[in-house]
């Protein structure tokens, strides 16, 4: 019988040993690991009805039978990237701006980054809309979100173009990209009738969110630096 697409980012390929999280960014008991990076965010304001909403998802997910596959982000991390910036252990031709030496500490990495930021000119909130409870590649639970609107659309299709051109860097998913709010990542792959079961109870979950919230807005964008999944400091204010 052919694998349901939406449950192969939950089984693997039967090629992986294990999800990608692991060893990475996390440990194969689910223990947060250094993972040095920078990035470009919109948090989850603590006080809005989305991160209510999201604890309800967050506190659900945690109920499920293969809780224990995976490795929950806290809520205070809450957050939608706009922009993926670059990975301290990525350091590969093609993702690493060509004007940066691939020995630079990191931390000049990002005294160049957000001197290059400082005035750059994209919108202060976005209007977003969220589609479904889904997974990603390597099998965490997201919430994929999309432009609620036309004129949103082109505002994160304008604001991606010029982060891209002032920090030169233009990764392979640029223009394929979705956006969303990641809740975990998958620590131990799950079987197909795990997987079945586990995408039935995240669809509801997903209906209940749905029900409290349609759209809503987020921002300001921040660039940020992080040391790992569980805490993004922000560095400079965009917009």
């Amino acid at each position: 019988m052919e694998m349901d697409n939406n449950l192969i980012p939950l089984v693997g390929s039967g090629e992986v040993t294990r999800p990608s999280a692991v060893g990475a960014k996390f440990d194969e008991t689910g223990k947060v690991r250094t993972f040095k990076g920078n990035t470009i965010i919109c948090n989850v304001d603590h006080q809005c009805d989305l991160y209510t909403a999201l604890i309800d998802v967050h506190e659900a997910l945690d109920l499920s039978k293969v809780k224990s596959s995976f490795s929950y982000l806290p809520p205070e991390s809450f957050h939608m990237t706009l922009f993926d910036g670059l990975l301290d252990q990525f350091r590969q031709t093609g993702i690493w701006p060509l004007d940066l030496p691939m020995h630079l500490p990191f931390s000049e990495v990002n005294e160049i980054f957000a001197e290059r930021l400082n005035n750059i000119d994209i919108p202060y909130y976005y209007k977003m809309r969220p589609v479904e409870l889904g997974f990603m590649r390597g099998g965490g639970a997201v919430i994929y979100l999309e432009p609620a609107d036309e004129a949103n659309r082109k505002y994160l299709h304008s604001a991606r173009e010029k982060l891209s051109t002032l920090l030169k860097i233009r990764k392979p998913n640029h223009d394929s990209y979705r956006f969303h709010i990641s809740l975990s990542y998958l620590i131990d792959w799950l079987s197909p009738e795990q997987a079945t079961s586990y995408f039935q109870y995240t669809n509801e979950i997903f209906e209940e969110f749905n029900k409290k919230i349609v759209d809503f807005e987020i921002g300001p964008p921040e660039f940020c630096s992080f040391d790992d999944m569980y805490y993004f400091k922000p560095l400079l204010q965009l917009g």
